[in-house]
């Protein structure tokens, strides 16, 4: 048989059998979303990484009882869906980013009184922040350093490269530097 034969033989075969099936019996499309694969693999990336979170929802991770959220960045393969801005940071809270103009990977903490560890949450920069708060917070770049005070709404797009190495903040109860 030829080949051109076979191909219309083919053809003719497949509209028959398409044509004479039952309605409703097509399949729905079962094949893997690699928007979720890899949304799903960045969670179990940073639940590796940091263990002990709670799962909120696709993107984002509750630690310390929910005093500090973990929102990763949107996958590539996401598109631009979900990009983030300093609108989603929280009332009451206080979130840094990993890429300036908060953008990528967002973590937002409001646990006051004490001195956290940035590093403790897989922090090991940061390129924006918004302290959305009615208080100050402090940073500093290691424990017996000097802390920079942040008042309440205080926000910036692209910190220095310095600043956005400091490892430790302290949330405070009070407003004013």
């Amino acid at each position: 048989m030829k080949p051109r034969v076979t191909a219309i033989a083919a053809a003719l075969c497949f509209l028959a059998i398409n044509m004479f099936a039952p309605a409703g019996s097509a399949q729905a499309d079962t094949s893997p979303n690699q928007c979720g694969l890899d949304r799903q693999a960045a969670v179990n990336e940073q639940l590796k990484k940091i263990p002990g979170g709670q799962v909120i929802d696709e993107r984002t991770i509750s630690y310390a009882s929910g005093k500090v959220t973990v929102t990763l960045a949107n996958p590539a393969s996401c598109g631009g869906d979900g990009a983030s801005a300093k609108s989603d940071c929280t009332e009451d809270w206080l979130c840094l980013w990993s890429s300036s103009r908060y953008l990528g990977t967002k973590w937002s903490f409001t646990d006051n009184g004490y001195w956290q560890d940035l590093r403790q949450w897989g922090i090991t920069s940061f390129s924006s922040f918004y302290n959305h708060r009615a208080d100050a917070f402090l940073l500093k770049q290691h424990s017996s350093a000097p802390s920079y005070c942040y008042d309440y709404e205080t926000a910036a797009s692209d910190v220095a490269a310095t600043v956005g190495s400091y490892r430790f903040i302290y949330l405070r109860e009070t407003s004013g530097c």
